[in-house]
């Protein structure tokens, strides 16, 4: 290689490389500008040293051992040096260094060649920290959630958060603020240098928790501390070196805090950032212990309440038996003389006499349906009242209970109407007695609040859901909105006391609560001026006959589960979070009949299906080891699972997501978060075999 191509060689290095030379003895007799400028130090100041001089101590005397002796030796070395500028910051090169050899075939100078990877190093640092960090966060929520123990969960937060930030002590605490804005603080405290940890007594009021609590804001301190405690460190801690102290805020709540003490780096507020989603999911847990711990609180107090009431309720119903067996005797003499006086055309009365007795027995028959009604309030509240549901003809009870309500209409000169008549086939499940009380006292209400010489109508209506909705209209007066809230009162008759139209105020809510008993549900819609509408919803047996036998049901109003009688019902829910996992789990506790199995990954999930045969299957879209939709067409491509409903769950919630699912095949496509209400409708609308339309649901 001539001259002039190894001076151009040279200056193509010195651009790029940090270079040096040094004899057999590893004295320095050569750097480039790159290697003076990298390091600090002056030309003058390296030539004639050696490399010892850029010694970060990093390395262990082992390392170098085997770097010399690979040198001495003839070969060449490769590899990562941590060394150390004049300033004593550090810097990592990629290093090779080439022996030279002498006509003895000895080493007689030693070339080094480094490449600066400070910068790479910096970020591979930081990636691995990050990775860290939120790996660490993921495990700590896991175990929350299953212990919700914040006192297990938080040393262990502590404990990771010192190995990731390099810091040798550390303290970990809860603040609640008292009534007089004094702070109570509760820490747990660690220590690596003996491997010690404890809970720890409240800090001093010299602390620097009380300079954080009191200022509200982080504190960084880069200097001795002689007095651990001061930290709010264990006294096996000795000095420190220094230390970082962090508020932690749920919204504007103080509610934690944590220190980190003796880290070789020192703190900033770069690392502060670093680890702000520490802070985020640390002030969440607190709050969630909280709220647990409220929460079990309140049940505690609920349950007490509960049976306190429940005692009451004994009590009262205990009452109202004997009032009413004393009240009965009374007003049966009162109202069967004043009939007797009323009916006898012999009894010599004075128009006006014959006037008063008829009051006092229609004021008899009032106090008597007032009685009754009272009794039959406190018999459904205590869940005393049997109800015995059967198919029965809507038709049938419809045109019995106009008949029984035709007098009083009659007596107003309202025309009674059945606006369908298309509905005789149709049978309801319910309790025939019950649904007539219901009938009757909607059309009483009906006909007297509605206008005199008016209509009142009666119609059926088949809904798409299964149900038959039963409507009683008028063209009275109207319910105002203020007034409509008020409905389903016991004894609020909304002003109607002072218009002198009988009534108790009781029968819409004995209506209500005997339609809930029954299944359904009541509802009204009122326009002043124009009239006023009252609905009732029933089960259509006609809807459910093809499921199953429906036969006799007898049951109270504490009878809350799901009616489900079609047989063991498997659903097997492929899901790789715990927490997803017992969302739905606890969503389906109350259907009786259906058990839930579940699988964490795709191919687990297919073994499981396979050999399981679930009945429906509830498939996460994104599975750690495929993806949904890869698994939905193995699912479909075997012959016995093929017309088993598949539900996507899918954090996806754009309308091209939803379309791309329900065109892949999924029955249903749930976006999360999962709407209880409206999952448990599909779950329904599947087991009673109306998932014949496919749709989504969020």
């Amino acid at each position: 290689m001539r001259k002039s191509e190894l001076e151009a060689f040279k200056i193509a290095m010195d651009q790029h490389s940090i270079v040096s030379m040094a004899d057999a003895d590893g004295i320095i007799t050569y750097v480039n500008d790159n290697f003076v400028n990298t390091c600090g130090y002056s030309r003058d100041e390296l030539l004639g040293s050696t490399h010892n001089i850029t010694d970060s101590g990093y390395h262990s005397k082992e390392f170098f051992e085997v770097l010399w002796s690979t040198i001495s030796q003839g070969n060449v070395w490769h590899g990562e040096l941590r060394n150390q500028r004049k300033d004593g910051s550090c810097y990592w090169v990629e290093a090779s260094i080439v022996p030279f050899m002498d006509e003895n075939n000895k080493p007689d100078q030693y070339i080094s060649i480094y490449t600066n990877t400070t910068r790479l190093k910096t970020l591979d640092q930081k990636l691995g920290d990050h990775s860290a960090l939120l790996s660490m966060l993921r495990e700590a929520i896991l175990d929350f959630v299953e212990q919700v123990q914040l006192n297990k969960t938080a040393p262990f937060m502590l404990n990771k958060l010192m190995e990731i930030t390099k810091s040798c002590c550390g303290f970990i605490g809860e603040v609640h603020q008292k009534e007089n804005g004094e702070y109570s603080v509760t820490t747990f405290t660690s220590c690596h240098k003996d491997n010690q940890s404890k809970t720890n007594a409240p800090p001093g009021m010299d602390s620097y928790i009380y300079e954080i609590l009191n200022s509200r804001n982080v504190v960084i301190k880069n200097e001795a501390i002689d007095k651990p405690e001061k930290a709010g460190m264990v006294t096996s801690c000795s000095s420190l070196g220094n230390f970082l102290g962090v508020p932690i805020f749920y919204g504007s709540e103080l509610v934690g805090v944590y220190g980190l003490a003796d880290r070789h780096d020192g703190y900033n507020m770069e690392l502060v950032k670093f680890i702000e989603p520490f802070n985020a999911t640390y002030s969440v847990l607190i709050h969630a212990m909280r709220s647990y711990t409220s929460q079990a609180k309140t049940h505690e107090d609920f349950i007490q309440a509960k049976q306190e009431a429940e005692a009451a309720n004994q009590a009262k119903s205990k009452f109202l038996s004997r009032m009413s067996h004393e009240l009965r005797t009374p007003l049966n003499a009162i109202m069967g003389f004043t009939e007797l006086l009323l009916l006898d055309d012999q009894a010599s009365l004075k128009p006006d006499q014959f006037e008063n007795i008829r009051i006092v027995n229609d004021a008899g028959k009032h106090l008597l349906e007032l009685v009754n009604e009272v009794l039959d309030l406190s018999h459904i509240e205590s869940g005393k009242i049997s109800i015995a549901v059967e198919p029965v003809s809507l038709f049938s009870i419809i045109k019995n209970s106009i008949g029984m309500v035709s007098s009083l209409a009659s007596a107003r000169k309202i025309q009674l109407g059945i606006e369908k008549t298309d509905l005789t086939d149709i049978k309801v499940l319910a309790d025939p007695l019950r649904l007539t009380q219901v009938l009757v006292n909607l059309l009483s209400n009906a006909i007297k609040y509605g206008n005199s010489n008016g209509l009142v109508t009666i119609q059926a209506e088949q809904q798409f859901n299964g149900f038959i909705k039963i409507s009683v209209a008028d063209d009275g007066p109207g319910i105002s909105k203020d007034k409509q809230r008020q409905l389903f009162q016991p004894f609020n008759r909304l002003g109607a006391e002072y218009e002198n139209i009988e009534g108790t105020g009781i029968g819409l809510v004995i209506t209500k609560r005997l339609i809930e008993m029954m299944d359904g549900e009541i509802g009204m819609e009122s326009e002043m001026n124009k009239g006023s509408s009252f609905w009732v919803t029933m089960p259509n047996a006609s809807f459910k006959e093809n499921e199953s036998d429906v036969g006799t049901l007898t049951k109270t109003d504490t009878d809350t589960a799901r009616d489900i009688s079609t047989g063991r019902i498997t659903l097997l829910y492929i899901e790789d979070n715990l927490v997803n996992l017992d969302l739905i789990e606890r969503a389906l506790l109350n259907y009786q009949d259906l058990k839930m199995i579940s699988a964490k990954t795709g191919q687990e999930g297919l073994q499981l299906a396979l050999s399981e045969m679930p009945d429906i299957i509830l498939l996460d879209i994104h599975l750690p080891d495929m993806d949904g939709y890869e698994l939905l067409d193995k699912i479909k491509q075997n012959e016995s699972l093929g017309n088993v409903p598949v539900l996507a769950v899918s954090t996806n919630t754009r309308a091209e997501d939803i379309q791309k699912g329900l065109d892949a095949g999924f029955t249903y496509y749930i976006t999360r978060p999962i709407n209880v209400f409206s999952f448990t409708n599909i779950i329904d609308s599947i087991l009673t075999k109306e998932n014949s339309h496919i749709q989504n649901i969020n």
